[in-house]
């Protein structure tokens, strides 16, 4: 995820020619299951219904000098739930990036991240927490390409991610992870992109084990792949088609949870159609090799809350493979007022190895539906409302069944 949020905090900068920004964002919304209980705890009377409102201000920065362009944004905000106050958490995103060239065919990119938001509340199997679980990330990419970026070139890319969460029953998700990467770019015409390269991955869980009885409290990942690119954007106007996708195929080993390994074709392909003059659909589909990981500890949500220690220990959770499907419809119904419907399913392929007697790999499937409204009376004024509803259908003991419906509004304003 941190990859796309660099990806689209770039993409931001690259569309916005005015030197400095400053953005003032509230939200209000309702969740009618905060803590995601399962369908069986929610029948037997629990409830986690809760509302929140979120302050967050936001500065950047982005001079130009010649071919040099620095790029710098600092967010601050504050979340505030009416129930559940134990949860109330600060956040904050920092965002640093040099756009460089030179004279001669040399150009790239130097990007560094850290954000710090409220990660989930109760992932499956650790129980109830009393502190607010904060997920930090710290991200450094480097980019360096060599050629003409409207015809042909070859990049060369460096990718350091730590990811860590501040509640003790959470730190066996924490990880960290390198990626070097090689490849080469042709643009044969102004629309049309392909690309060839090789990408290397390696990472460690360094408290993956921690909570159970183990010899080794750590685990390693490596990952190879080579992957092949192709990109259709042609000018606005000139067609209602636009898709990209990416095919990898490769391989991701673990050293101890081997019942994560997994290898074969991976990828995404996304498509973006204009089928009427205001009207803009977005498809987006993607199989890849899970990194996310639950560590589970089975815990009484009650005994939790007096302190006690966990009751069980049950398996580890791991996401093995995801399969992800996605569809966002927009429609401008005035010059100031779009409609946006969305939908969305996600399939993921489950993995574990603590377990007396061993289980197989097991599967959830969660889908997705969103309803929005967005207003923008003024170029500096943004007002939008959204209703979602989810649903997730787990086996136990790898994951659980839940439903939850969020409604959400918010109002920004932007001033250059």
């Amino acid at each position: 995820m941190a990859g796309v949020l660099c990806a689209a905090f770039s993409g931001a900068w690259a569309d916005d020619a005015a030197p400095w920004v400053a953005q003032g964002l509230f939200v209000w919304s309702q969740e009618s299951n905060l803590l995601r209980f399962s369908d069986a705890e929610v029948a037997s009377g629990l409830t986690t219904s809760d509302t929140a409102r979120t302050a967050r201000l936001s500065l950047g920065w982005h001079p130009r000098w010649g071919r040099q362009r620095l790029n710098a944004e600092l967010a601050l905000g504050r979340q505030q739930f009416s129930r559940f106050s134990l949860y109330n958490h600060d956040e904050h995103d920092l965002h640093l990036g040099w756009d460089w060239q030179t004279a001669d065919h040399l150009s790239g990119a130097i990007q560094a991240h850290d954000l710090q938001h409220l990660s989930q509340l109760r992932p499956y199997g650790i129980g109830l927490l009393t502190v607010p679980n904060l997920e930090s990330t710290q991200q450094v990419q480097a980019l360096a390409r060599w050629g003409l970026a409207s015809t042909m070139g070859l990049e060369a890319s460096l990718e350091g991610r730590r990811v860590e969460y501040s509640a003790q029953q959470a730190r066996a998700d924490d990880y960290h992870q390198h990626t070097t990467g090689l490849a080469w770019r042709s643009a044969p015409s102004a629309a049309m992109l392909w690309g060839l390269g090789l990408r290397a991955t390696q990472g460690r869980y360094p408290h993956r084990f921690e909570a159970l009885t183990s010899a080794r409290n750590d685990d390693a990942f490596q990952g190879r792949f080579v992957d092949l690119i192709l990109q259709w954007m042609p000018e606005a106007g000139r067609s209602p088609h636009q898709w990209e996708g990416r095919l990898s195929s490769g391989r991701t080993t673990y050293d101890v949870d081997t019942s994560r390994n997994v290898s074969g074709l991976f990828g995404r392909v996304r498509w973006l159609w204009q089928p009427l003059a205001g009207l803009h659909l977005d498809t987006a589909w993607t199989r890849e090799p899970g990194q996310d990981a639950y560590f589970a500890t089975l815990v009484a949500p009650a005994a939790e809350v007096r302190g006690s220690a966990p009751a069980a220990v049950a398996p580890i959770e791991a996401t093995r493979l995801t399969h992800k499907l996605q569809l966002m419809a927009s429609a401008d119904v005035t010059a100031k007022t779009q409609v946006q419907l969305g939908a969305g399913t996600v399939r993921r392929s489950l993995a574990g190895i603590i377990a007396t007697p061993p289980l197989a790999a097991g599967q959830d499937r969660s889908e997705s539906v969103r309803l929005g409204l967005q207003w923008q009376p003024a170029r500096q004024v943004r007002l939008n409302c959204a209703w979602e509803h989810e649903r997730r259908e787990g086996e136990a003991p790898w994951s659980s069944s839940w439903r939850n419906r969020t409604t959400t509004c918010q109002g920004q304003l932007t001033l250059k």
